[in-house]
């Protein structure tokens, strides 16, 4: 998982070892795993990536993302 991201920072292509799964969880997109903090908005979110099949696998990674911060 990434470090703790702003909610401002912009989208993260997220990656696995293995190509071929689906990405699962707000925020993301399940085909191609990139991540959107803007949606997903602030707090940690759970999000999985699953390689179907006989021998599939699944793995979950907590995102942290942040709120922005006011100067006063």
């Amino acid at each position: 998982a990434p470090s703790p991201i702003c909610v401002t920072a912009g989208q993260v292509t997220l990656t696995a070892p293995t190509a071929g799964g689906l990405w699962t969880g707000t925020g993301g997109d399940p085909n191609t795993g990139v991540f959107d903090p803007a949606i997903a908005g602030p707090g940690t979110h759970a999000i999985s990536y699953a390689i179907s099949g006989a021998c599939g696998n699944s793995d979950v990674a907590n995102i942290i993302v942040t709120d922005t911060l006011s100067p006063t």
